[in-house]
């Protein structure tokens, strides 16, 4: 059976087979010696209030981009099929409001393990959603890769999953649940034909992020994050390679951030002159030193990746 058009974000793509490959298919990722590269955007749209030490609120909306690119390396792979990644980003660039922003010189890197299933077991430093330094993003929203089922599937089929991601630098964990379902198959870039799935990702977040882990400089300040993401993701597999294509998610978040032990607010906040906010809202300099503040960010954020090297 063929569908005409797919629209996947308001954008209209090509032929969608639904009927393609009556027998089952086994949908896996692979991790070859080399390094694959992907492009990485991810867009936020939302509101950030902070509550200063006497409680009083003040709000500014934001509106920022971050576009890096991503190499994956793995370093080993276990008799499970899990392997352990080094994930760098570079060529980082962002934006607020339209305007560009000052990024992260060189180059970003953190250790990750993912399962042949698309399972990312360990949450990469939310900085890697940031295009800053470590410590700064939001975690919960950098599951990249679609959740793949563990028997043959053929089109319409679906399927559920929960995992726990590891948090780096802090305590607590990330209980992912996804409900998925193997859309079909769609011809694409290069002449491949890739399978098409949704995930519909749920993501309740309660963590608490140690900086005295980042640096032995920290003395101990704390960021805890508390709250909910929600991500649709479509993605296209090539499932011959095991290689994820690309993927485009949208979703929204809901988090309250506290931070302790700071001298003044967390530079992720800093505001920015003449465009009045940054990437996650803005607010004034100065709190108490070693008092809370607390800041509740809630709005919506795109994920897209795109590989680079989709023909190799």
């Amino acid at each position: 059976m063929l569908l005409p058009l797919l629209v996947v974000g308001g954008l209209l793509t090509a032929p969608l087979y639904l009927g393609h490959r009556s027998r089952e298919a086994h949908l896996g990722l692979r991790f070859p010696d080399t390094p694959s590269r992907d492009r990485l955007t991810i867009s936020f749209d939302g509101t950030a209030t902070t509550f200063g030490p006497h409680g009083v609120p003040s709000s500014t909306t934001f509106n920022s981009t971050v576009t890096e690119d991503v190499t994956w390396q793995p370093t080993s792979v276990d008799q499970n099929g899990v392997a352990t990644l080094r994930l760098s980003v570079s060529d980082v660039r962002l934006s607020s409001s339209g305007r560009p922003l000052a990024a992260r010189p060189g180059t970003l890197s953190t250790m990750i393990r993912v399962a042949p299933d698309g399972e990312m077991l360990s949450a990469p430093d939310a900085a890697i959603t940031s295009g800053r330094g470590a410590g700064t993003g939001l975690p919960g929203i950098a599951q990249l890769a679609p959740i793949l089922p563990t028997r043959g599937v053929r089109p319409g089929a679906s399927w559920t999953k929960a995992f726990v991601q590891e948090v780096p630098f802090g305590t607590g964990r990330l209980p992912v649940s996804a409900t998925n379902e193997l859309v079909g198959y769609q011809d694409v870039k290069g002449g491949m034909r890739a399978a098409v799935i949704r995930t519909d990702f749920s993501i309740p977040i309660d963590v608490l992020l140690d900086l005295a882990r980042l640096s032995p400089t920290q003395a101990g300040p704390t960021v805890a994050y508390s709250g909910r993401a929600s991500l649709v993701q479509m993605a296209w597999l090539d499932a011959r390679r095991g290689r994820v294509l690309k993927t485009a998610g949208d979703g929204t978040f809901d988090l309250t951030l506290v931070f302790r032990g700071f001298p003044s607010l967390f530079p992720t906040f800093e505001a920015l002159p003449a465009a009045g906010a940054v990437p996650f809202g803005g607010g004034p300099q100065g709190s108490v030193p070693g008092g809370p503040e607390r800041v509740q960010l809630t709005g919506r954020v795109q994920v897209r990746l795109d590989a680079l090297d989709e023909g190799s």
